[in-house]
Formats: structure tokens, sequence, C-alpha cells
């Protein structure tokens, strides 16, 4: 049974259903995890004349390690990746404090202006899609949510890192489904 669940999952990961995609987007949201994301949504606002961009405020440090002063958080990176791509620095909003994980993005996003919009644009990998989703239909129900991601290969078997990604997804997939309460599961110590 076991086996047969995450045969399931790493088949919905690696072949997520992505909706028609809209013309129009009232907001873009940019998910932290990949820095590649912020050049696609810089992208797409300037294409699809999207009137905010909300960006998750991870507070991880990105070390430079040959000069530690100028080491920034995640969040400052995807911002200059932005800013130098002419995204207005008005039309970008950051949201929530520090969000270490997907649960706690849509959480903040959830308490965030973003509820102000109908159609919105996810900006993440194409692995990360299908459990975005489901946390996405459970936090912000009332909202038109599409994702987008970066063409990738169709045989994820052959990168040591798109293996890697699979099995990290399919594992936060199991501790969604299994606690109920994902972000008192998150907090515990």
């Amino acid at each position: 049974m076991i086996a047969l669940v995450i045969f399931f999952f790493i088949y919905f990961i690696t072949n997520p259903v992505i909706q028609n995609q809209h013309f129009e987007y009232d907001a873009l949201v940019i998910l932290s995890g990949n820095p590649q994301r912020a050049i696609t949504a810089s992208t797409i606002y300037h294409e699809k004349k999207i009137k905010k961009i909300y960006l998750s405020k991870e507070k991880n440090i990105l070390h430079n390690y040959i000069d530690d002063s100028r080491s920034i958080f995640t969040y400052e990176l995807y911002l200059n990746i932005l800013l130098t791509r002419n995204v207005p620095r008005d039309d970008i909003l950051l949201f929530g404090t520090n969000n270490k994980s997907t649960y706690q993005e849509v959480l903040a996003l959830s308490n965030s202006t973003v509820s102000n919009y109908k159609k919105i644009l996810i900006i993440t990998d194409k692995y990360h899609i299908f459990r975005a989703q489901k946390i996405f239909k459970k936090h912000l129900a009332g909202h038109q949510v599409d994702f987008f991601h970066q063409p990738v290969s169709n045989d994820w078997t052959s990168s040591k890192e798109s293996i890697h990604i699979i099995f990290s997804e399919t594992l936060k997939l199991i501790l969604f489904y299994t606690f109920n309460d994902f972000e008192n599961y998150l907090t515990y110590r």
C-alpha cells in the first residue's frame, strides 16, 4: 500500500496538471526556492502587464564566502533580480516575515493584500506544483490560482538533482497528508 502511494505521488509530482493559463492576471507570486523564478516572473510581469508581484520574504542567508559583509537574504537576491530587470519597486510587495516552507508562504500570502486580487499566477518549479496546488487550494480557495514553471526535461530520472527533488517532494507530501495541523508540525521542536 505504501509503495502504491509513493508511486502515485511520484507520478503526479512529475506530471502536474496545469490549468489553461489566462491572458490576464492581477497579481503574480514568486515562491522562494530558485532564483530563476524571479527572472521568469519579471518577463511575465512585462509581457502580461501584471499589477503587482508578491515576493516571499525568506530570510535564509546566502553567504558570500569571499566577503561575508556581502552576504544577503534570499528574498534580497530575488528583489535585486526583479529591480535589475526593470520591475518598479512600488510594484513588488514582500509577504511573510521569514517564510521557511511553502505552507508558511501560503499562510502569509493568504493574510496579505493578495486577497484583493482574483486572478493570481504562481511562479514555481515543475516538481513543486502538485504539492503547492494542494496547499493553495486549502488556503486560497476563493481565488483563481494558476501555476507557471520553466520547461524541464521530461526524463527526470536522468538527473541526480531531479531525483533528489522528486523524493523530497514525495516526503513533504506524505508529511502534509499525515499531519492535519501542518503548521504546528513545522514549528514543533
